[in-house]
Parts: C-alpha cells; sequence; structure tokens
C-alpha cells in the first residue's frame, strides 16, 4: 500500500476516503448538493442528498434526493457536495444523472475545510424575518401545528398532486411553510392552495415562491409563499 500522503487541506488516501464516504453512508447525512451555474428557471439549484451506495470495486458512489421532485441539476455543469458533519467537500461531473439519482466517480482527493472557513459557508440565504418585514403587505402571525394542503406546479398537468406540508405563519397576503429540503421548491414556483387546517378552501387560493431560506434552529428550511 502507498505511504499516506498528508496535506492540511486536503485528503488525499484513497481509503480513507471511501471510509469516509462510507461512514456518511452509515450516518445517513445530508449532504448539501448544489451547481453554481442558474438552471433553466434562472435559480442555482440546491437539493439535499443521501449516499445510497459506495462501490469500491467499481469506483463509484451513488447518491438520491431527499426530496420528492427529484434533482433539478444540469448534466453539463459541475455539481458541489458538501459534509457539513465532516467538513469536507468536493467538485465532481456526473457519470449518470437522473432525477431520482446521480452516480460519479469516487475522488482523487477530498477538501478538507477548516472549521473557521465551514462556519461562512452559506448555500441557502439564511432566514431573517426583521430583515425581510418591509417586504409584506401584511403582518403575519405564527401557527402552532398549523399545516397547508397544496399542489405546486398547477399550471403543469404532470405534477397535479396534493401534499401536505407544515405552516410557518400566514397573513392575508401571503404564507410561509416548512420543509425539510431545500430542493422541495423554487423560487417562481406557482403553488396552488386547497386547504389550511384541514378545512377545504371555497375557492383554491394561488400564490408563488418568492423565498427559500434556511432556519438553523430549526433545522429546516422557510418557504414564502405570496398570494395571488
Amino acid at each position: 500500500m502507498e505511504a499516506r500522503k498528508i496535506n492540511p487541506e486536503f485528503i488525499t488516501d484513497d481509503l480513507e476516503i471511501i471510509d469516509i464516504f462510507r461512514l456518511i453512508l452509515k450516518s445517513k447525512e445530508k449532504l448539501w448538493t448544489w451547481q453554481q451555474v442558474p438552471n433553466k428557471s434562472g435559480q442555482r439549484p440546491v437539493h439535499f442528498s443521501l449516499i445510497k451506495k459506495v462501490d469500491p470495486i467499481k469506483k463509484t458512489i451513488e447518491i438520491e434526493p431527499t426530496n420528492k421532485s427529484g434533482y433539478r441539476f444540469s448534466e453539463q455543469n459541475d455539481i458541489f457536495l458538501y459534509s457539513r458533519k465532516k467538513n469536507v467537500a468536493i467538485k465532481f461531473k456526473a457519470k449518470w444523472i437522473d432525477k431520482q439519482y446521480i452516480i460519479f466517480s469516487i475522488p482523487q482527493r477530498l477538501n478538507q475545510l477548516s472549521r473557521e472557513l465551514a462556519e461562512k459557508i452559506s448555500i441557502v440565504e439564511k432566514e431573517n424575518e426583521e430583515a425581510n418585514k418591509h417586504k409584506r403587505t401584511a403582518p403575519r402571525k405564527k401557527t402552532e401545528g398549523g399545516f397547508v394542503m397544496l399542489i405546486k406546479n398547477y399550471d403543469d398537468p404532470a405534477s397535479h398532486k396534493a401534499i401536505l406540508y407544515n405552516l410557518y405563519d400566514i397573513s392575508s397576503g401571503g404564507m410561509g411553510i416548512k420543509v425539510q429540503d431545500p430542493g422541495e421548491f423554487i423560487k417562481g414556483m406557482k403553488v396552488k392552495i386547497i386547504s389550511i387546517n384541514g378545512k377545504n378552501l371555497g375557492k383554491s387560493i394561488l400564490g408563488e415562491v418568492m423565498s427559500v431560506r434556511e432556519m438553523p434552529e430549526d433545522q429546516c428550511f422557510k418557504i414564502g409563499v405570496k398570494f395571488e
């Protein structure tokens, strides 16, 4: 076996790299996965991923999205992957990419981030209600245990499936819902609200996603929706 290569900024030992990915697989850590180049909708795609398989023989890793809609990545652009628990990151080209899974080669090196650098990483905007109050047409009221049923992409017949989400706050002009994956919604997506707290609306409310923000203290994401 080759002597271990040591670099304070990189991990280059192939067995150590495989072990790290196996540990991430075992822990079921949600990995930040994104592309820097905006997609067709003009948004930078960001998802959470789980490692599904580490194959040392084929020298490949397979990941899958944690959201219901699947990946919105472009085949042509590089993909970035970051483990917040291990403080390691890579950039790769996918060998195979689909909405439901991605396969890429086991990297020859891992970028080892310092704690200071890791704390500065901001992939999704953090929630800051005070800084965004001036954008509200009406004050929002927080809800406790509320939920809302809606259809994403209501203008796309193939997406007509009602899904239940936790309601965070609501006003006459819009609402905020909580999700576990940043890729569940994208800015500009059209939605149709069918019911709130189990009560069907006499007339469905149409809305548009205006923001996707991280709420680190709640380990989730807040989706801001403006009523049309």
